[in-house]
């Protein structure tokens, strides 16, 4: 066996939060007949649960907290189930001070792997309320707490390219795209930079790429909600077919 102390292992890595080079470093074990199939298997649900996170997908996020539960004995599932549901309670909750806000995210602040989505919103109100300085703060602590999250890279590349830092909010734009490809609002603003900069051909490949991901984005999001309103219809259905036939039955028995 393979101790935790050797360049191998992959409890350091679940440790310090690093879940792909804790799959590298399980699928390498078994080149040399050490299998943990259930905690490989755990390690890529928590790389697709910090992935839906950091877009927002919060529905997605929590189906795979069933699968984790090999990762029990490194932190704590209930509290990253209560992160998780708090940025999903208040997503859509209009909040207009910053100190209300940041208490009503608490929850996900306390927790490492949603503290990098809760400092983006902060960041974002921030923004909105017109305190640039306030907002970069936020977002390169949001980075600072998860180099991969894609959306707090480009929302500082929206604060540099406010304050006409062309360079800085291309180079940013550039790296969140490299994390994510598909990240339209990346592509939709690089190609209002790059109008700006009268590259007038790259823009509009890049304003192309975005409507086209923003269409496949928003698919994407339909069938999430209807995949969770689908029990409720379904409840629904079969309590209508109930509704039926009692009366079915009633009319064939007082006939």
């Amino acid at each position: 066996m393979t101790d935790s102390k050797t360049p191998l292992s992959w409890r350091e890595s679940i440790q310090q939060g690093n879940f792909k080079q804790a799959e590298a470093r399980i699928q390498a074990l078994e080149l040399v007949g050490e299998h943990h199939p259930e905690m490989l298997l755990a390690v890529q649900a928590m790389m697709g649960t910090t992935e839906a996170i950091r877009s927002k997908q919060f529905l997605k996020a929590l189906r795979y907290l069933p699968d984790l539960n090999p990762l029990q004995e490194f932190f704590s599932l209930s509290d990253l189930r209560m992160g998780i549901e708090t940025l999903q309670q208040t997503e859509k909750q209009e909040e207009r001070d910053p100190e209300t806000l940041r208490s009503k995210l608490q929850p996900a602040w306390n927790n490492p792997f949603t503290r990098a989505e809760a400092l983006n919103r902060i960041g974002v109100l921030q923004a909105q309320l017109g305190d640039p300085v306030q907002a970069r703060v936020a977002f390169e602590e949001a980075i600072q707490s998860d180099p991969m999250h894609f959306r707090a890279i480009t929302n500082l590349g929206n604060i540099a390219l406010e304050a006409g830092n062309h360079n800085e909010a291309e180079a940013l734009y550039r790296r969140a795209l490299e994390l994510n490809p598909e990240h339209h609002l990346a592509h939709n603003n690089l190609a209002v930079l790059l109008r700006k900069q009268k590259r007038i051909g790259a823009s509009i490949q890049s304003l192309k790429k975005s409507q086209r991901l923003e269409q496949k984005a928003l698919m994407q999001q339909a069938r999430e909600e209807g995949r969770q309103q689908a029990p409720a219809a379904k409840a629904g259905v079969f309590a209508l077919y109930g509704v039926i036939l009692i009366g079915v039955i009633w009319f064939l028995l007082t006939r």
